[in-house]
């Protein structure tokens, strides 16, 4: 039962997400929609897949993904915030 509501918290998670990334008109603003995502969505998502499959083969690879997702998460954001305003506002030279 619990796994089920995980799941399910994480799957609307991530559909709340993708909505917000079609919704916002800037590529800023959409940037405040990945991180959900990439943390919370996939956080109770691999905690569901955890708690069915228990600390076998599964269950370890379930939590290396977990941990690169939230590790990985923020720095993927920034370097794409980084991007976008350098391809905004280029220097004329």
């Amino acid at each position: 039962m619990l796994t089920t509501v995980l799941l399910f918290l994480g799957i609307a998670i991530e559909c709340l997400s993708c909505i917000g990334l079609f919704i916002m008109p800037t590529a800023y603003a959409r940037l405040h929609y990945l991180s959900p995502a990439t943390s919370l969505g996939a956080l109770l998502i691999g905690v569901a897949i955890l708690l069915k499959e228990g600390f076998n083969q599964q269950g370890i690879k379930t939590i290396v993904v977990i941990l690169l997702l939230i590790l990985m998460g923020p720095i993927l954001t920034h370097a794409t915030a980084r991007t976008i305003h350098i391809r905004t506002h280029k220097r004329k030279t």
